[in-house]
């Protein structure tokens, strides 16, 4: 399986990452599922660390129509 974080970059003396709901970071989501997509079995895809029930309905509502519009077959 692959796990599908988006993080967002702290502000700070030293660098460090948030793990954030998807579409509030950086994380090029098209691209990675792509690259998974180009595995040579099914790969699931997780959400994973995020707060609450709602945080987990909207990331899935915004990354299902970024990987559909990126030409991959969700199962």
């Amino acid at each position: 399986s692959c796990h599908l974080k988006d993080c967002a970059m702290r502000s700070g003396i030293t660098v460090s990452f948030d793990e954030v709901p998807c579409g509030n970071g950086i994380l090029d989501i098209p691209f990675y599922a792509k690259k998974i997509d180009e595995l040579d079995e099914d790969v699931p895809l997780l959400l994973e660390h995020l707060n609450s029930d709602e945080e987990y309905f909207r990331s899935l509502e915004y990354v299902i129509p970024l990987i559909k519009e990126a030409g991959i077959c969700l199962q």
